[in-house]
């Protein structure tokens, strides 16, 4: 397998083998340098992603760190962008937030909902950015929809135990759910504690939030990122089922666990009949009699869908993917993007009644002088490295670069794992 990249990068068919390290958790680098910063600073934070979105965030903290500042840019990074929202209203200040690329036309609606719910005054222009936020933040009680997403509520979250006062969010059509455990998680490291209190019957969950508390530097080692992992092992698996081999191995990851949300990719890979088998902290991915036909919900996990989706291509039978309205407010539409690419490569899918069906197991290809469009997503970018190690053509694809808005190594990862 050989990949070059200027103007187009080609991707050519062919096995893998080796090892490769998955890349620090950008969510979990996020999280902890706002942990951080209402900290008041001094934490050591080791293995921290270098990729966009934690430079992004790392400047956009560095910045509201001076009481004069009235403008903020979070790049492309909706979680900086909304993690930053509710900690610039802990102050009675207002504070203009300002966004680039496929974020400005991602909808505003729960952040602003979320905001306001807790006295926060929020001024959105026609254009929806750059959006003006005014505290302070009050202690209290909402009602917040989860359905657009969770990175609002962890935003809320991690600002609102600062508060002299108790307060308590009730939240409705949770979705992302591990996420905001990871977020708690973080909380945790840094000694500031929420209690959770699912109710399973009614999916209602209430999160109760004590006031006065504080957070502690803390010296945190970033954990490894499963969702960029999820590519590398998605890769791996068309690899071993195509080629056979002793498959490949993604370094450092540990045991899944609740605050890592992507590590479900271990169990759905072994329902797709891969075969992962944990070594110490790394996981050795193989297919040793065959893909079979899966079904996922991606309510909690969104992230999974392009990886899956491609290894669906690859799967004899229908495999199928549930909830895919959770993929409208990504970097692209991203259920009807890997719909087109897909379709680009000559795999059948359907999309009725909020499910993708993908009929796999034929032959995967490109034709002549098509280019595969990265739409500058990330997920769709990596998602066509899997394509490409089973496909009977080279696949050209456009904007790989974007892949440094989380995994600036992926395209060095992976042409490390080539046979040739």
């Amino acid at each position: 397998m050989s990949i070059f990249a200027i103007p187009m990068m080609y991707i050519f068919p062919g096995a893998l083998q080796g090892a490769v390290t998955a890349p620090p958790s950008k969510s979990f680098s996020i999280r902890a340098l706002v942990a951080d910063y209402l900290a008041g600073g001094g934490s050591v934070l080791h293995n921290l992603s270098d990729c966009e979105d934690v430079q992004v965030a790392q400047k956009a903290f560095a910045k509201i760190s001076s009481a004069n500042i009235s403008l903020v840019d979070c790049g492309e990074s909706a979680l900086t962008l909304h993690l930053l929202a509710a900690a610039v209203a802990l102050d009675a200040r207002s504070v203009s937030l300002t966004a680039q690329g496929t974020l400005r036309q991602r909808p505003l609606n729960s952040l602003v909902n979320a905001l306001e719910a807790f006295g926060v005054s929020c001024s959105v222009p026609e254009l929806g950015f750059p959006l003006r936020v005014t505290g302070p933040l009050r202690a209290g009680s909402g009602v917040l929809d989860g359905r657009l997403g969770s990175q609002a509520v962890s935003g809320l979250l991690m600002a609102l135990p600062l508060l002299k006062g108790n307060s308590e969010i009730l939240l409705r059509h949770p979705v992302s759910l591990p996420y905001i455990d990871l977020t708690l998680d973080v909380m945790h490291k840094f000694g500031v504690v929420v209690e959770a209190q699912p109710d399973i019957q009614s999916g209602l969950f209430r999160y109760l939030i004590p006031g006065s508390q504080s957070y502690q530097p803390f010296e945190v080692t970033v954990p490894r990122d499963w969702s960029g992992a999820a590519a590398l092992m998605a890769a791996a698996a068309v690899s071993s089922a195509k080629y056979g081999g002793e498959g490949c191995m993604v370094k450092g990851l540990g045991t899944p666990h609740f605050a890592a949300p992507d590590s479900v990719i271990i169990k759905v890979l072994h329902s797709a009949g891969v075969l992962c088998t944990p070594i110490g902290t790394d996981w050795n991915i193989s297919v040793p009699k065959g893909l079979t036909p899966f079904v996922f919900d991606l309510t909690h996990a969104p992230d999974l869908a392009p990886p899956l989706a491609v290894l669906a291509a690859y799967t004899p039978g229908v495999s199928v993917l549930q909830n895919v309205h959770r993929l409208k407010a990504k970097e692209s539409s991203r259920g009807d993007v890997l719909q087109q690419v897909l379709k680009q490569l000559g795999v059948k899918t359907i999309l009725e009644r909020d499910e993708l069906k993908v009929y796999g197991g034929g032959s995967v290809r490109l034709p002549a002088g098509e280019v595969i469009e990265s739409r500058n997503d990330h997920r769709i970018a990596m998602a066509m490295a899997i394509a490409a190690v089973g496909a009977d053509t080279p696949i050209c694809l456009s904007g790989a670069s974007c892949v440094a808005k989380t995994y600036p190594r992926f395209w060095d990862d992976f042409a490390s794992l080539s046979c040739c």
